[in-house]
């Protein structure tokens, strides 16, 4: 185990070096400089591509009924994010057997389904409770004891709960919007305020 670690550190290590330099060589972006170092490190045989493995078809069939494939897994916790600033997905694992506690599926939840519970002896996020019932999933920033992993924005003014986007330009929106229905109704009453003030 400590031999696998070590070897990861190294080899994320060496993606670093190299994707510094050639970030500093071409003047690529952070991302796409991290991509070629990976893809001449694959071609060098510095590195090694695995292309089967539990994990990757965990990713590549979340479940059979809503996330069919890893791009729409991809797609609702984009979409969970932007519109509610935070994500809620569950892994199924089974409960027994050799393979007790390895998830064999993962389902991305409507993140208004799940409310937060409140702090408790010291833990800021403790679990969630689904909306509408007694079902709780317990959350712990470890992922192997964890119920429901949980993603979120950064919110300033509560680092638990996620802030959205959206809902940071709801404000502009919404001016934009009045400002909009005030000029339409202007316009229609043939350019003529609603009504003069005298004095």
């Amino acid at each position: 185990r400590h031999r696998i670690a070590t070897k990861e550190v190294a080899a994320r290590s060496l993606i670093r070096k190299s994707a510094a330099m050639l970030q500093r060589q071409t003047g690529a972006p952070a991302y796409m400089a991290r991509r070629m170092a990976i893809k001449s490190m694959v071609e060098a045989g510095e590195l090694q591509e695995i292309d089967a493995h539990p994990a990757l078809d965990l990713l590549n069939r979340p479940n059979g009924y809503y996330q069919l494939s890893y791009a729409d897994l991809v797609a609702a916790t984009v979409t969970s994010l932007s519109l509610a600033g935070k994500v809620f997905v569950e892994p199924i694992a089974p409960q027994t057997g050799e393979n007790r506690g390895v998830p064999r599926e993962l389902y991305v939840h409507p993140p208004r389904a799940f409310e937060l519970e409140k702090p408790r002896d010291g833990n800021p996020l403790p679990g969630f409770r689904m909306r509408g019932s007694d079902l709780r999933f317990v959350y712990d920033p470890d992922p192997i004891k964890t119920e429901m992993f949980y993603y979120r924005y950064y919110n300033p003014d509560n680092p638990v709960e996620g802030l959205s986007p959206l809902e940071a330009a709801a404000r502009s929106l919404r001016l934009n919007n009045e400002a909009r229905a005030y000029n339409l109704s202007y316009m229609q009453n043939g350019g003529v305020p609603p009504g003069i003030l005298t004095g």
